[in-house]
């Protein structure tokens, strides 16, 4: 290797074409454009990103400038990885440029360290250089440098100067016996969820029996429980636990089958199910995932049936979105969080049962957070209403947010739950105004993708009606944390839930607050944080909208 120097000279001056914006959230003195540089991939962000704070720098706010930190898709970006791992490990796409969001408040100590100059970078690659050599060469190269070859070293990757990096780096580069390679591999792996924040240990390349050293080998030494001994199942899961563990499910689903057929196939389908889950743990118990599942009512179905029987938004054939929240609508300056369950704004958490009525959920709970704020009383208001008597939906087949509020704006009201409880079929319309317990003068709807738009409407009016692809195994059986799965698409939005609010965590990572309509035994006591500002996540603020009352 050290001999290719040509190879490494092409590695040297690779390139990434990268985008820095602004993060949408923070007070600006004017609309900051964005900022385009060709990035290093041996660099460091910190040593190279002095021309993107200068450029934002001119449209922030004194008072609100911070440290300055970087951020991929919700994700804080370690100044202290080189430029080319951090867009290998976090890039989801090859779509170029790379788009980056800079923030100057709210510093992630959770997620990243403090870098408050070059000199903390400095100490941070001689300290890689040193153990790199150790595990290398023993120390001798790094032992016999002189404090001018360290510098040299360093101002060769500061200064983008490749020979002048090369003449000292070229001596670490060298193999140290004549079979090459490293004496030993550092493996450490990071847990997320434990007192201990990592564990570690050296390997050499080669096992005592002359085989190379796979990942696998090294997971299965370090973290015996996150490979399985049977790849067909976990370890720990035998047959006689999961018969246990399924009569129990039964019960307490108040499951009964017709036959042995029927039950041999939910059977399957709950054992493939509970697997899954159990497997997704473990790696978010590894730090790989920002959120746990778990086993609930739907354990024995695949994600296909919950979708055509738990879910229901469907859109009109002529759908037109008037857009009609506009930009006057905005502002650049919101809250950190917002949770209107807080503030008497959000009924208690509804099961929808088999029928696709997931639309009159979520418009019904727009409406009762409208109404709540507007008379101070906050009322179960009746989705069954809304099932049987908007006549642009199909009830149980499925319908759309904004003809329920159209419906109740033409129609001069909404029942009230008490008036006119749910029964989960489609029925003959019975509205009475006696029982009416809401009123609507229309509606806005939010532009398509604008997350931002989305919070703001949060903040300033209160919950929203969302849609979103529910489509998943995984949002099938979240239970607890940040919800985030790369294959949630946004562009097939299937299910309606309502936005009660957003937030961000303690490491920094934001959230929507969103309730779903599935019961208490479904996610977090029926509510879900899915991420925000991650790439408008499962289509969630493709098709916002919200009542005016």
């Amino acid at each position: 290797m050290a001999d290719d120097k040509d190879v490494l000279r092409d590695v040297w001056f690779g390139r990434i074409p990268t985008c820095f914006t602004l993060n949408q959230d923070e007070a600006t003195e004017r609309e900051a454009e964005p900022y385009y540089l060709l990035l290093p991939r041996v660099s460091y962000l910190t040593l190279v990103t002095d021309k993107v704070k200068k450029h934002f720098l001119k449209v922030i706010k004194a008072d609100d400038v911070e440290e300055m930190w970087f951020e991929y898709e919700g994700t804080p970006l370690k100044w202290h990885y080189p430029i080319g791992v951090l867009f290998d490990l976090h890039a989801t796409n090859t779509v170029l440029p790379w788009s980056i969001t800079v923030h100057f408040k709210t510093f992630p100590d959770g997620d990243l360290l403090h870098c408050q100059s070059n000199s903390v970078i400095e100490a941070h690659f001689m300290s890689s250089i040193k153990e790199a050599d150790a595990l290398k060469h023993k120390s001798q190269v790094v032992n016999d440098m002189q404090k001018k070859d360290h510098k040299q070293l360093w101002m060769g990757l500061q200064n983008d100067k490749f020979d002048q990096f090369w003449a000292m780096n070229r001596k670490l580069m060298e193999y140290p016996t004549e079979e090459g390679g490293f004496r030993y591999i550092p493996f450490r792996i990071y847990q997320t969820m434990s007192d201990r924040p990592f564990i570690q240990k050296l390997f050499r390349p080669v096992s005592p029996e002359g085989n190379v050293h796979t990942l696998g080998n090294l997971l299965k030494e370090m973290y015996p429980s996150a490979i399985p001994n049977d790849a067909s199942a976990l370890s720990h899961l035998d047959e006689a636990f999961l018969d246990g563990q399924w009569e129990q499910w039964k019960v307490e689903h108040g499951r009964e089958y017709n036959g042995l057929d029927e039950e041999g196939i939910r059977r399957a389908i709950w054992e493939k199910n509970t697997l899954m889950i159990e497997a997704h743990n473990q790696e978010a118990a590894l730090g790989i995932h920002s959120y746990e599942m778990g086993m609930n009512h739907l354990g024995d179905m695949t994600s296909e049936e919950m979708v055509e029987k738990m879910t229901g938004l469907q859109l009109p054939l002529n759908l037109e979105r008037s857009f009609t929240m506009g930009l006057d609508d905005k502002v650049s300056k919101i809250p950190k969080s917002v949770d209107y369950r807080k503030k008497g704004m959000v009924t208690p958490v509804k099961n929808q049962g088999s029928c696709g009525s997931c639309w009159a959920f979520s418009s019904a709970g727009a409406l009762e957070g409208q109404m709540a704020k507007t008379t101070g009383q906050l009322v179960d208001l009746s989705p069954q209403n809304l099932v049987d008597c908007v006549t642009e939906n199909d009830g149980c087949g499925g319908g759309y947010m904004t003809n329920a509020f159209k419906y109740v704006q033409e129609n001069g009201g909404l029942d009230s739950e008490e008036a006119y409880p749910y029964a989960g079929e489609d029925q003959s319309c019975r509205y009475n105004s006696s029982g009416m317990a809401a009123e609507c003068k229309g509606y806005k709807e939010i532009p398509v993708g604008d997350e931002h738009a989305l919070a703001v409407a949060l903040f300033k009016v209160g919950p929203v009606s969302v849609g979103i692809d529910a489509s998943q195994g995984t949002f099938q059986f979240y239970q607890r944390g940040i919800y985030y799965d790369r294959n949630c698409n946004k562009d097939d939005v299937n299910h309606a839930v309502l936005a009660v609010g957003y937030g961000v965590n303690p490491k920094g990572r934001k959230f929507w607050i969103v309730k779903n309509s599935w019961g208490e035994s479904w996610g977090k006591n029926g509510y879900i944080l899915m991420a925000r500002n991650r790439d408008n996540l499962c289509g969630i603020a493709n098709l916002a909208s919200y009542p005016v009352v």
